[in-house]
């Protein structure tokens, strides 16, 4: 399962032309995403003039039971400052569609996150996102993924 999800990241990032700034995966062989297990990147800034968008990536499967997803993001500064946002990833239309591009079972989800943001101080930042659903077990999610792009 592994080897179709990184030719699908392979994939994506050919297709998309430039390289993220930074980019983290990570994958759940029992295709659940517990609440205690968040996505961590870490990187480092120093423009402070660019902008970037954050993308996050889901990968799920047709018995997904949910139409959504919240998330947590929490961002650290390199001053000790963070700041935590709960964010909603639609993932269905109102008729149960997959608004994603699909495989076979799985669905893969790009989200748009934040878009042309700066970073206001140079330095090493930290980017956590922990699922923040009412169960604390997320059945069918296979695959998350966070990259800072440069905005266009």
């Amino acid at each position: 399962m592994r080897i179709v999800f990184l030719s699908f990241v392979i994939l994506c990032l050919a297709s998309c032309g430039e390289k993220p700034y930074t980019e983290t995966y990570m994958s759940f062989d029992d295709h659940t995403w517990r609440a205690d297990v968040p996505l961590v990147s870490k990187f480092d800034v120093q423009d402070t003039t660019k902008f970037y968008d954050f993308l996050f990536t889901l990968r799920h499967g047709q018995d997904y039971a949910y139409s959504n997803l919240f998330v947590f993001v929490e961002v650290s500064f390199p001053n000790g400052r963070s700041l935590v946002d709960t964010l909603e990833c639609v993932l269905a239309d109102q008729s149960g569609r997959w608004l994603g591009n699909g495989i076979g079972d799985l669905v893969d989800h790009r989200i748009l996150l934040n878009e042309k943001r700066m970073f206001p101080i140079k330095g090493p930042y930290e980017l956590t996102i922990t699922q923040a659903m009412r169960d604390s077990e997320l059945n069918g999610v296979y695959d998350v993924g966070f990259s800072l792009e440069n905005s266009k």
